[in-house]
């Protein structure tokens, strides 16, 4: 399990099911698009009812796994050209995060 901080999470998650295309998604990323969209459903919703308060959220085991490799995906494809610009979070804090989960 890993907690990790809502609005990243939902801007990561959001990237890889709305952003830009992966291709071979499940095999890359361990997850359906389906569950995918619905994991960001989880998260947006946790991330409107924030209030302003920085606040966590709990993934599973499975879910970690999955936020892993999106973030993984995220970082290579939009680079430092673009992480800043479309999750509001600087590269390096990207890359920070992606260090502190678990493989």
């Amino acid at each position: 399990m890993a907690e990790i901080d809502v609005v990243f999470a939902n801007q990561i998650l959001n990237e890889v099911v709305n952003g830009f295309r992966i291709p071979r998604f499940e095999e890359t990323l361990g997850a359906t698009h389906t569950s995918a969209r619905e994991l960001l459903a989880k998260v947006h919703a946790a991330a409107v009812r924030r209030g302003g308060d920085t606040q966590t959220f709990i993934f599973s085991e499975e879910e970690t796994r999955f936020f892993r490799r999106a973030l993984l995906a995220t970082l290579d494809e939009l680079g430092e050209d673009e992480f800043e610009t479309r999750t509001g979070y600087p590269l390096e804090e990207g890359q920070k995060k992606l260090a502190g989960l678990p493989e």
